[in-house]
């Protein structure tokens, strides 16, 4: 395995705290699949089967969630080093919830998650990262969950994206009717509207037909801490 390559698994929330002989002993035994993916190709769609893990070792994908009437879409960046969807990879429904296309020229490593039961599971350290990944984003979901019916509008309407979202920084962008989103949030289409164009007017979101952007997740997070 290419040096580069190595270097960057280690900084994976999976491998760290694994020593570089620990690693070395796992890729000596898995068999990674390296590919290169070229602008502007959707290489992940949802409800594909999620078979293993999938590793984003450079450049920078679109990751795009949809509702189940596609009435709700929410898009984000994704820069690499990162890793995929871990969470759907096990469970009832083991199959990717997102699209992802590329950005540029994006490197991507995979492996079967048949070498989790037989290789990684052998260290204490890989099950308690795996672990504890679960568990944060479980917590999380729990958490946002209670928030949707507390306090103002504005508060409510970032919850709701930033719920939606896997990373709290950097840009989104939200596509959804004005109508549904008031359905969404039990509340008038004129107070929704309100509330989105003082957001606007703080430059928190930039309004667009049939949704809106979020130039800085971190600018917008603020209006709730």
């Amino acid at each position: 395995m290419d040096s580069s390559i190595y270097n960057i698994l280690l900084t994976l929330p999976l491998f760290q705290g694994l020593t570089k002989s620990e690693f070395g002993e796992i890729i000596e035994k898995v068999r990674f699949d390296f590919s290169t993916v070229e602008d502007g190709v959707t290489f992940i769609r949802a409800g594909e089967p999620c078979g293993g893990f999938v590793f984003l070792l450079n450049g920078s994908v679109v990751s795009r969630r949809a509702s189940n009437d596609g009435r709700f879409v929410i898009s984000e960046t994704v820069n690499a080093p990162a890793m995929i969807e871990v969470h759907s990879m096990s469970g009832l429904l083991p199959v990717f919830v997102k699209d992802y296309t590329s950005c540029g020229n994006v490197g991507v490593l995979r492996f079967d998650k048949q070498y989790l039961y037989s290789e990684l599971y052998k260290y204490d350290i890989c099950r308690m990262n795996l672990l504890n990944m679960l568990s944060g984003r479980i917590q999380t979901l729990e958490s946002d969950m209670w928030k949707l019916r507390g306090g103002s509008l504005r508060e409510r309407i970032v919850r709701l994206v930033a719920g939606l979202c896997d990373l709290s920084s950097g840009p989104k962008e939200v596509r959804v009717k004005m109508d549904d989103l008031s359905e969404i949030l039990c509340e008038t289409r004129l107070n929704v509207s309100r509330a989105l164009n003082a957001l606007a007017d703080e430059r928190k979101i930039v309004l667009r037909r049939g949704g809106f952007d979020v130039p800085s997740m971190e600018r917008l997070i603020m209006e709730i801490e």
